[in-house]
């Protein structure tokens, strides 16, 4: 329990000079009169100051600093804490350092305020340096409190119903990147942050910009692990505001005091991709159970001397026993000496991991393991596909397609093998939302397994040295307008409604881009209101509309459980192929014999592709018709777009061989014709993927069938 009695009334400063239990304080007390007019009172066991606002001010540092008040301002932990009336130059004072300050800075130093009326050195000490001028003194409090915290069993019960409300809360958690200071992609007009080109100025997006109304978490990104297994920053610039440069960002206090000035649970991130991967930084923390014993140490360190609400483990990721091992232990220890400093000031410090979406790894962080020890499993359901692969694929799809060679590596079932496997809680399991683009290079043709060969160079917030296709969701929707511009002859914009996932085509440049659109997410929220999973992550906040943040609006819906009303803007995904050929035709006298169709022209979206469909050749003696197969493609003026005839070569000795080696694609609106010749005995197949019943073999003479493009489909309209 509490070592104080859980209510204090408070005594106004008016009864300096008297004894503690003075006649004039104890009936103060007994009346409870306030000569101040201040009805502040204490409940030691919410940790709160009943009657504290924004009228107020606090300090709980003997006066060295001060903050406007608030209603329900936590004071955990034991602390003394003074309160005054609010006063704004006294709340934008900062207690002095030896260091330097530009001019007009406030600060308090020996109970009084100073202000600088040019730029002050380091050595320059108010009241022995000119540049130093006296403002006032500080104000008197009205009254203060001795905040106590929980002993015993009493504070065991607490960290248990605080992890149990936390654990419980919906969530949606923005991952902050502090890479970002350097972006000035908001300003055009202005560069990226480069200290070597003397770019110092221009915008990024800053902890200003984060929509913290849409989101209970915030997450800063990223604190790394250096070489000998030691936390450390690897940017003291965007982190501290520090570097040899000058200036800086200050973007952790600035995280931190944004987020608790919104009620936001601030959470550090450890790790990341390129740390745990690239720099093995893991590896290197859990090398000993020392490094293992200091890292830990080292992070609640960390946690306490900024203000953060909890940590964030991104290990990516443990892939082997030995691993596994490592990762549990890592979490464990972490989770004991988190609650104990908890225990020490009346907090409960959230611990949360960000974790695979792959199947075949879920194993090595042992879920079932590390559950008793963690608040939630941010499962990061994106990068499923990517340039890293040999063939196009969703890098977020939220189900699996028909053509999908692995049906669990998508988000619905990454989701249920949590549960249902691990026996995750579903109000643990955090959904990934992504806000950007992965890319293909080398892809011939629009579509989902086709083959590709690294990544296009389109991707404006690449790594140079990492290059992924990445283009955020700012700058996504405009392209994503461009594709669907009818006039626009290059990109397509294509919905898979099996994966409930778009993506766009570049037919110039041979480049595909998978992503996350309004229409996408909105399904994702759905899905995760649906299934009663405890919430979602956002990788990144950046990456959403600036002012507007679009996705973020959508995103926000998982907190209060109100679904999304999706317009299904675009027609579901209708796929028509059209196969030329067949096995054991003949005519004339002579036989051709093939085993499968020589040429495919497949449509989605109004776009015509022609496609060999093997690596066979035409392969004949001799066609009465002079001719084995035809196609001629107009759009609706009647303007010819493609028009070639395959047939016999000049004679040749033995068996003549053509081959059928083409690749085209076209746009085609409504009122644009296809025509289609086969040879007499030949035949061709029409199919199309949204009525099974209409797949049909049509035609055994030599017949001319045209085609004509309503709506987004093909249609038979006349047979010559």
């Amino acid at each position: 329990m509490k070592t104080k009695n859980k209510l204090k009334k408070a005594f106004a400063l008016s009864m300096v000079g008297m004894t503690l239990w003075s006649p004039q304080a104890l009936t103060a007390f007994a009346e409870g009169i306030q000569p101040t007019g201040s009805s502040l009172t204490m409940d030691d066991q919410a940790n709160v100051i009943n009657g504290l606002n924004e009228t107020h001010m606090w300090s709980n540092d003997g006066g060295d600093s001060w903050q406007q008040g608030k209603q329900g301002q936590l004071f955990r932990g034991t602390q003394e804490v003074s309160v005054a009336r609010y006063d704004s130059v006294v709340v934008s004072s900062q207690k002095w350092q030896a260091k330097s300050y530009p001019g007009g800075a406030y600060v308090i130093y020996k109970g009084t305020i100073w202000q600088n009326a040019w730029w002050a050195e380091a050595t320059d000490v108010p009241g022995s340096a000119n540049v130093w001028k006296q403002v006032k003194g500080l104000p008197t409090p009205i009254a203060k409190f001795n905040f106590n915290r929980f002993t015993d069993e009493e504070a065991n019960k607490y960290q248990l119903e605080e992890a149990e409300k936390v654990q419980n809360q919906k969530k949606v958690i923005g991952y902050f990147a502090n890479w970002h200071g350097y972006k000035t992609d908001y300003q055009p007009q202005n560069p990226d942050y480069s200290f070597a080109n003397g770019v110092t100025n221009g915008k990024g997006y800053d902890p200003e910009d984060v929509p913290f109304d849409k989101i209970s978490h915030v997450n800063y990104a990223f604190m790394v692990i250096d070489s000998e297994g030691n936390l450390k920053s690897n940017d003291p610039w965007a982190d501290y505001g520090e570097s040899e440069e000058g200036g800086g960002r200050t973007y952790i206090k600035q995280i931190v005091e944004k987020a608790e000035e919104n009620d936001v649970a601030a959470m550090v991130s450890i790790g990341g991709w390129t740390n745990s991967v690239d720099e093995r930084g893991f590896d290197h923390a859990t090398a000993t159970p020392a490094r293992m014993n200091r890292f830990t140490d080292q992070l609640v360190d960390f946690m306490l001397k900024y203000g953060f609400d909890g940590i964030d483990i991104d290990w990516e990721y443990p892939e082997n026993n030995e691993e596994k091992e490592k990762f549990v232990a890592l979490i464990k220890q972490l989770r004991e000496k988190m609650t104990e400093v908890g225990k020490e000031n009346d907090q409960y410090y959230q611990l949360s991991i960000a974790v695979t979406a792959n199947h075949q790894k879920m194993e090595f962080i042992a879920p079932e393991v590390v559950n008793q020890y963690v608040d939630s499993f941010n499962v990061m359901t994106y990068d499923f596909r990517g340039g890293f692969d040999s063939e196009t694929g969703h890098q977020a799809p939220l189900y699996a397609t028909s053509t999908d060679k692995d049906k669990k590596f998508n988000i619905a079932r990454a989701m249920e093998e949590y549960h249902n496997v691990y026996k995750i809680p579903k109000h643990k399991l955090m959904v990934g939302m992504s806000y950007y683009s992965r890319g293909f290079a080398n892809v011939n043709k629009a579509g989902m397994g086709v083959p590709s060969k690294g990544v296009p160079n389109g991707g404006t917030w690449d790594d140079p040295a990492q290059l992924a296709g990445l283009k955020p969701w700012c700058q996504l929707k405009d392209f994503e307008a461009q594709a669907k511009d009818e006039n626009n002859k290059n990109l397509s914009y294509h919905w898979d409604n099996e994966a409930k996932a778009p993506y766009i085509y570049d037919s110039q440049k041979k480049e595909l881009f998978t992503y996350d659109n309004i229409q996408s997410i909105s399904h994702k929220v759905n899905y995760t209101i649906d299934n009663g999973y405890g919430g979602a992550i956002i990788w990144e906040l950046a990456h959403d509309t600036p002012e507007t943040d679009e996705l973020g609006t959508i995103v926000q819906n998982v907190l209060t459980g109100t679904k999304v009303d999706i317009e299904e803007a675009e027609d579901e995904n209708i796929k028509q192929t059209i196969n030329i050929g067949g096995q054991g035709i003949s005519g004339g006298g002579d036989t051709h014999k093939s085993g499968f169709a020589r040429l495919k022209l497949e449509v989605e979206n109004q776009q015509l592709s022609l496609v060999k469909n093997s690596d066979y050749q035409f392969h004949w003696y001799s066609w009465p018709q002079n001719k084995y197969a035809a196609v001629k493609v107009t759009n609706e003026q009647g303007k010819i777009l493609f028009d070639q005839t395959w047939g016999p070569k000049e004679k040749v000795e033995g068996n003549g061989y053509q081959k059928f080696d083409v690749f085209k694609q076209f746009n085609l609106q409504e009122g644009s014709k296809v025509e289609i010749f086969h040879a007499e005995g030949k035949h061709h197949r029409f199919s199309t993927s949204d009525n099974d019943e209409l797949k049909t073999k049509l035609g055994k003479t030599g017949n001319t069938y045209v085609y004509t493009m309503q709506g987004k489909k093909l249609v038979l309209t006349e047979v010559k």
